[in-house]
């Protein structure tokens, strides 16, 4: 129905885009077989930058041959809700690098113009494009739509862009993939303009609020399709057990029947190696035939065991692999697609699991994975909740968008998966009230009428699915410094009530601003997180740390690294690990991954495939989930991190390094019982050595963190629980008591021996104990440690040997830092090299004590550098009170400086009148990065505490 019905003969075939000719010509040749010379794999072009133009709408005078300002053959929605009194024309003067364009002039009401029926085949893929220009909106919104239409006229689905409004100049609009109805022979699209309203209007004033279209372009490309399918020929969601038949499948449809092709499928694992390669020879086709699909089954590759291992026995070990289809004629590359799947581990489902994924810019589309695929990606990488942003979902009455999240929420409450519904997406009428201020905070501030019209049908329609809610998303800072927040919740809370279940509200927070815990209710939440340049686990770890026992529900919104191409799988590996770690050992109730999608380095990649990352974060939800944290961590000879976690009643150890990625892993050795296994955070095995003679494991660790389990619960508890009772002393020479304290672990009575090892210039007394223990008895092993003449603040390697005789023999060695200085008085030195070659070198010695008065004490110090082979240089601290002194000394002689680059040089500062003795050895042309610690923490012993904290 319409106002217009003029018909003009349908044009098809290759038009060239009036906007870039060049660029839609080579796309022509592309396909045509022009460039015989194209070869290169990563420059193969994908379906949207091949499309050839199948209709193009410029509204320039061939578009109106009747002279009346309208474009023909288009028709304008009548009715109520779309008035007439709003101007619709062909404006002759303004157009998207033309003369002329679509123009609306706003007054208050609905405009919908739609395109005349354009014929499609299914056996392409389809593309639109368009330019809207806006000014002075304020309050409506302009969209671009593509319907699909049936045989009969009939719309069966409807695609839209995104709404724009404000002012924008020209704004490129792109909306495709669209894929046709395979079952319907005959099918159309419509293209549709809307200018669309809320509960407020934009109407004529002093400023015309205008909206323009142009340059509204349809393109149709071939269509190469790859997916897996099991070899039973059912669909799947591309996960698959380890042993099950993987079968890749290619259709080709939309290329000339009559030409010679071939197609070449490329499996590559997670690294990006390719590991396997199919070509299939694409000969031509009698007319009207249906060419079938290639089918590719990867039991194939059985004789691949020097690539894939030996652990599966030839077949594709745990991983995430992607899969490239290409297609050639005559040696030109003009097609490409690709899928991933993974294969996985058998794990069991988890209950009340404590992980979640949040989709701020929403879910990915319906048309490449499906709500029960998305459900299951959800459970079997061990998800407990999901958030979707629904502000904006029920909008322009696009039921298709509102019925796939109902589907959405639906699958995921059958695998235990709860819905949040983010509020980060306020219709545009709402947004213009920011006036450009980010987040949300502002619009709830508001009078009730003014926002609760938007969300009241929210909660009608998806408050059986949704109970909890959180206002913005997880970048949303606008509530922190706001005043009354605690009010305000609550306000917000009684409006949500009216239609809710008793609903839960949250909000995002900054993790390095203190939480305001007395003002966020029982029923609230709050997402801790923080941008990436800000963002360090220890920084989490301690605002976690810093907010226990308040009554709070913490969550901890997680991200990845960049899609940048630069970035090492490893690299982005350990850094979303790391985060996971040190919110797991903080205390987070609920671990979020923010924007799980990503083009690369996601947990899942746009078409809903599972990305790179999809296996370690399974693995890491799967080991993580319900495990206790051990307040206590193992230390390794060799400095690897550790932390220690108790699940279903096995002890587990999680070791990594704080090195760069691209450093090989170092050997640590510790003996945690006779069946250690390691894995690392794709599932494999990994290869462990045991030391013949000492029965010590061999485990290689690196800045990617690897699990160990199967340890020995008594041997592994045990060490655990040993440590020294002080962990450090203060430097001043003479005897200082200490002792070994630790329980017997073993469910008997125990006897042994115990030995202490340090170096050799320290004196220990006594060395050696004897012990005999009951079942849970305890143990302290007095000694005193007399400090050295020489001996250097800092970190002192020691380690406690152990021979323990239970239902066998056990011996095992222990590696335990003493730390020596107690941080009231520092002594470090700075380097620097002049221009003539002479290195000046600057002592540095801090004064953090306090006395009994609270002032610091008076020290002075006789100092002296010790360099090999040369005078000793002198120098004299003075009563030196609260804060830092600096002395200079040089080292002028160019052939001494040459002579020993790279050698030890001692600093001494021997107080005067006084016990303390400082030593600090470095090397000549390095310096140390430590910085003496400040009086404060030097007070606070942060040093010395004995809790579990991951330094990642």
């Amino acid at each position: 129905m319409g106002e217009k019905r003029r018909r003009k003969p349908v044009s098809r075939g290759p038009m060239i885009i009036r906007s870039s000719p060049i660029i839609h010509l080579t796309r022509l040749l592309f396909l045509t077989g022009v460039f015989t010379h194209f070869s290169v794999e990563a420059a193969v072009p994908k379906e949207a930058e091949i499309a050839v133009p199948v209709r193009q709408y410029g509204f320039e005078t061939e578009n109106d041959l009747d002279f009346d300002g309208e474009p023909d053959d288009w028709t304008r929605r009548k009715g109520v809700d779309f008035p007439e009194f709003v101007k619709s024309t062909i404006d002759p003067e303004e157009g998207f690098q033309s003369e002329r364009s679509l123009r609306f002039d706003l007054n208050g009401g609905r405009v919908a113009y739609y395109s005349d029926r354009i014929p499609i085949n299914r056996t392409h893929s389809y593309f639109v494009r368009a330019r809207v220009k806006c000014t002075h909106l304020r309050h409506n919104c302009a969209q671009l739509s593509v319907s699909f239409l049936n045989s009969q006229s009939q719309r069966v689905r409807k695609e839209t862009s995104e709404p724009l409004t404000g002012d924008l100049d020209w704004k490129l609009i792109e909306i495709g993939p669209l894929i046709p109805d395979p079952k319907e022979d005959k099918q159309f699209i419509v293209i549709g303009c809307h200018i669309l309203t809320g509960s407020r209007l934009d109407v004529a004033g002093t400023t015309l609020p205008r909206v323009w279209f142009d340059d509204i372009w349809l393109g149709e490309a071939p269509r190469l399709s790859i997916q897996t399918i099991p070899a039973g020929g059912k669909s799947t969601n591309r996960l698959y057990r380890i042993g099950e038949d993987v079968v890749i499948q290619t259709e080709i449809q939309g290329v000339d029947h009559q030409e010679k092709h071939r197609l070449i499928v490329d499996l590559f694992d997670d690294r990006n190696e390719k590991i396997a390669s199919r070509p299939f020879e694409i000969e031509p086709l009698p007319e009207g035939e249906q060419r079938p699909p290639y089918h590719w089954n990867l039991r194939d590759l059985e004789q691949l065991s020097s690539k894939l291992g030996t652990e599966t026995q030839g077949r594709l070990r745990p991983g995430t692999y992607r899969v490239s289809a290409r297609l050639e004629r005559e040696g030109v590359q003009h097609l490409m697609s690709e899928t991933s799947f993974a294969v996985l581990k058998e794990s069991p489902s988890l209950e009340n699991s404590s992980f979640g994924w949040s989709f701020p810019d929403g879910l990915p589309p319906a048309t490449q994975v499906s709500s029960k695929e998305l459900a299951e990606l959800a459970s079997e990488s061990g998800l407990g909740w999901i958030k979707i942003p629904l502000w904006s979902s029920i909008l322009n009455d696009h039921e298709p968008s509102q019925h796939k999240l109902t589907e959405v929420m639906a699958e995921m409450e059958q695998r235990q998966i709860t819905t949040i519904g983010m509020l980060n997406d306020p219709p545009a009428e709402l947004r213009r009230l920011l006036n450009g201020e980010q987040g949300v905070s502002t619009l709830f501030q508001l009078p009730v009428e003014e926002w609760y019209p938007s969300i009241e049908p929210i909660l009608a329609r998806y408050s059986f699915h949704v109970r909890h809610w959180q206002l913005g998303d997880d970048t949303d800072v606008s509530f922190v410094g706001l005043k009354n927040l605690g009010q305000s919740l609550q306000m917000i809370k009684r409006e949500f009530d009216r239609i809710g279940r008793d609903v839960f509200l949250g909000i995002h927070w900054p993790y390095a601003t203190p939480i305001p815990a007395s003002e966020l209710g029982a029923h609230d939440f709050v997402a801790l997180g923080s941008s990436v340049e800000h963002r360090t686990p220890d920084k989490l770890y301690n605002a976690l740390r810093n907010s226990r026992g308040q009554d709070l529900n913490r969550w901890v919104s997680v991200d990845l690294l960049p899609s940048d191409a630069g970035i090492r799988l490893e690299q982005r590996v350990a850094y979303l690990s790391k985060q996971v770690i040190a919110a797991k050992v903080g205390g987070a109730e609920t671990i979020m991954l923010k924007n799980p999608v990503s083009i690369r380095g996601g947990v899942l990649n746009p078409d809903g495939s599972p990305g790179e990352l999809f296996i370690p974060w399974r693995v890491l939800a799967h080991e993580l989930n319900d495990a206790k944290v051990v307040q206590s961590s193992l230390s390794f000879r060799n400095g690897a991190e550790s932390i220690a976690l108790e699940k279903n009643g096995e002890t587990m150890l999680i070791l990594w390094r704080n090195e760069e990625v691209n450093l090989p892993p170092r050997e640590e050795r510790a003996y945690l019982g006779d069946s250690v296994q390691i894995s690392d955070l794709w599932g494999n095995s990994l290869r462990m050595e045991v030391d013949p003679e000492t029965g010590e494991q061999v485990i290689p660790v690196s800045a990617v963190p690897i699990f160990v389990r199967n340890c020995t619960e008594p041997i592994l508890r045990w060490q655990l629980a040993v440590n020294y009772e002080k962990k450090r002393i203060s430097s001043e020479t003479g005897a200082h008591e200490e002792a070994i304290v630790g329980v017997n672990t073993f469910p008997q009575g125990i006897n042994g021996t115990v030995r202490l090892r340090m170096p050799a210039e320290w004196k220990v007394e006594p060395r050696e104990w004897q012990l005999q223990l009951g079942v849970g008895e305890k143990f302290r092993l007095p000694l005193t440690l007399h400090f050295p003449s020489n001996g250097c603040l800092g970190k002192l390697e020691t380690h406690i040997e152990f021979e323990i005789v239970s239902d066998r023999t056990y011996r095992f060695m222990l590696a335990r830092p003493y730390e020596v200085g107690l941080g009231d008085v520092t002594l470090t030195a700075r380097q620097k090299v002049h221009p003539d070659g002479q290195i000046e070198i600057e002592q540095i010695i801090g004064n953090n004590t306090k006395g009994v008065n609270g002032e610091p004490e008076i020290l002075s110090f006789d100092c002296v550098l010790m360099i090999p082979g040369e005078k000793r240089q002198q120098q004299k601290v003075t009563k030196l009170g609260g804060g830092v002194d600096r002395r200079i000394y040089f080292i002028r002689n160019l052939e001494t400086i040459d002579r020993l680059e790279g050698e030890d040089l001692f600093l001494q500062a021997r107080q005067t009148n006084g016990r303390r003795v400082l030593n600090y050895k470095f090397k000549l042309g390095e310096n140390s990065p430590e910085a003496p610690p400040s009086a404060e923490e030097s007070r606070s012993g942060k040093q010395s505490t004995s809790e579990a904290r991951p330094a990642l």
